[in-house]
């Protein structure tokens, strides 16, 4: 309602919006003018969220870095170590690629039975072997483990979901284009171990872009021996297995 005397211009000059309510309720009732009627405000917390994206692109000065702690899992396996680092990251994109027969599924498994000791689930997606040549394999390599689960076909992105780690044997064998792993990679909060076919120059089967898209490269030039040609975590380039 509006104020039609001089007083009562006044009242509202001084006491106006919210914060004449705060002091009405702190010292008590004013002589409120004919006419006007309080009705409690509704308070809206006006403080910005932070914002995420620029409190992860804070600059922060090289003396803090060391400080940082690893996000990712330490392990006192020297395969691991050799491979990852200091600190296994909770996403990774491995590629790994090698001629016919030379061990890379043999390799794949060492790798995931060492991954699902850590307490991370494992899902071994077997595209090229049959269940009996998988099952030799897994004895031989004593690789049996609960946290390990295997499919024989590729599973929807909603069952590539539930795990910690995603092993794929071998990725020539699937549907999968750069695009489609690329869209797969941004929705699956998985790390992954792509097995890739080589050509007979010695090179993997596929697009140069899928090297751009990994963290490590590596390439198996005999039976139980890795040269490493790309890694993000470790600077090691010849790992034996």
């Amino acid at each position: 309602m509006a104020a039609n005397s001089q007083s009562d211009k006044e009242f509202l000059r001084q006491y106006k919006g919210a914060d004449f309510y705060k002091r009405l309720k702190k010292k008590g009732n004013y002589n409120i003018p004919d006419g006007l009627k309080i009705i409690e405000p509704v308070f809206h917390n006006t403080k910005s969220k932070p914002n995420k994206h620029k409190q992860q692109n804070k600059i922060i000065n090289s003396q803090n870095l060391k400080q940082i702690s690893l996000d990712g899992i330490k392990t006192q396996d020297e395969l691991l170590a050799q491979i990852f680092g200091k600190a296994i990251p909770k996403k990774f994109y491995l590629m790994l690629f090698g001629q016919p027969g030379i061990g890379k599924s043999t390799f794949a498994i060492i790798l995931a039975k060492k991954l699902a000791n850590l307490g991370l689930k494992v899902l071994f997606i077997a595209l090229e072997e049959s269940k009996l040549t998988l099952q030799d394999k897994f004895n031989r390599l004593k690789a049996f483990d609960s946290n390990i689960d295997i499919a024989f076909d590729l599973p929807e992105l909603k069952t590539l979901k539930k795990y910690d780690i995603i092993v794929l044997d071998s990725l020539n064998e699937s549907e999968w284009t750069v695009d489609k792993f690329k869209q797969i990679k941004d929705k699956c909060d998985c790390a992954m171990i792509l097995i890739f076919q080589a050509r007979k120059d010695g090179l993997f089967r596929g697009e140069n872009t899928w090297a751009h898209q990994m963290d490590i490269v590596a390439k198996i030039i005999k039976p139980n021996e890795l040269d490493i040609n790309k890694n993000r975590f470790s600077v090691a380039k010849s790992v034996n297995f």
